[in-house]
């Protein structure tokens, strides 16, 4: 049962990642899941063998399986109400996590369809010609086509170029007989207009596919034309991107590690370690030297 509010706390993180308080209630059921799968695991078998006899031990178990497509089909459900009224088209590559998403969230509904509907009929076994019916079969179907769909979507998160499918548009641009000035003109369009440096699934493959070059040209754009490699080029928007919020008093109200996220990070020692690196200082460091700036002035 822990899968379905997770999925569900999954498809908000794509958007934000500021989780409000009526949020946590959501990680109830995971919680209680952890603590008892967590207190049995590690204990004996005999301890595991009379537990497993115990009629009341088999009851939940009955009753954790029969309410986990309820509870798949009703957190999908609210997956996709979130989706559909989620206006997020500022950014062209941003419509196409939305897109992702609807897919898989609808894949997992039909999945979570079948077993519900199975699990009502499993229980309600009246009828005489149910109670001869294979239901073990189509719970096994509805699993492995559960962990298939999964992993698809998994495979899709670690390989984004699965998942980014748009083209940037482009501004009408001054042919220029330098390739390369005319690309950075296109990479500078991609940074400050779409700030593309936002999406923390960028990598040196999607952007050369935007930009409509092989990963190698890109590459050498970069280290020719700007000096930089693809990690420092981005993370530099990213940090100028942090220090601009920082400034308009958001480190008041956030965390700086979400406010990190918010400009493209996905990890907090990548962001202080770049951050370090970059700037002489760390982040704490640089919002106190901040804070006290304005306070003088």
């Amino acid at each position: 049962m822990s899968i379905a509010p997770l999925f569900y706390l999954f498809v908000k993180s794509k958007f934000s990642y500021q989780f409000n308080k009526s949020d946590l209630v959501h990680l109830v059921i995971p919680i209680i899941q952890t603590g008892v799968y967590f207190s049995i695991g590690f204990r004996s078998v005999e301890f595991k063998s009379i537990l497993y006899d115990e009629n009341a031990f088999r009851m939940y178990l009955q009753i954790e399986s029969f309410l986990f497509p309820i509870s798949l089909v009703g957190y999908t459900v609210l997956a996709l109400i979130y989706l559909k009224g989620k206006d997020y088209k500022k950014y062209f590559w941003s419509e196409d996590i939305k897109k992702w998403l609807l897919r898989f969230s609808t894949g997992m509904l039909f999945i979570a369809l079948i077993e519900f509907i199975f699990s009502i009929m499993e229980y309600n076994t009246s009828p005489t010609f149910l109670s001869s019916f294979p239901f073990y079969l189509v719970h096994t179907f509805a699993l492995s086509a559960f962990v298939f769909w999964i992993s698809i979507n998994g495979f899709k998160q670690y390989y984004p170029l699965h998942i980014f499918t748009s083209k940037p548009n482009q501004k009408p641009l001054a042919i220029d007989e330098n390739e390369l000035a005319e690309l950075l003109k296109r990479l500078e369009l991609l940074m400050t207009n779409d700030k593309l440096f936002l999406n923390p699934d960028l990598n040196l493959e999607l952007l050369s596919k935007y930009l409509e070059i092989s990963e190698k040209h890109c590459s050498l754009i970069l280290s020719k034309g700007i000096e930089m490699n693809f990690n420092q080029y981005v993370n530099n928007f990213r940090i100028a991107a942090f220090k601009e919020r920082v400034k308009e008093g958001q480190s008041k109200t956030f965390t700086l590690t979400s406010i990190a996220y918010e400009c493209g990070f996905n990890s907090k020692s990548t962001f202080n370690r770049v951050f370090k690196s970059t700037c002489g200082v760390s982040p704490s460091e640089f919002v106190k030297m901040t804070q006290s700036t304005t306070t003088s002035d």
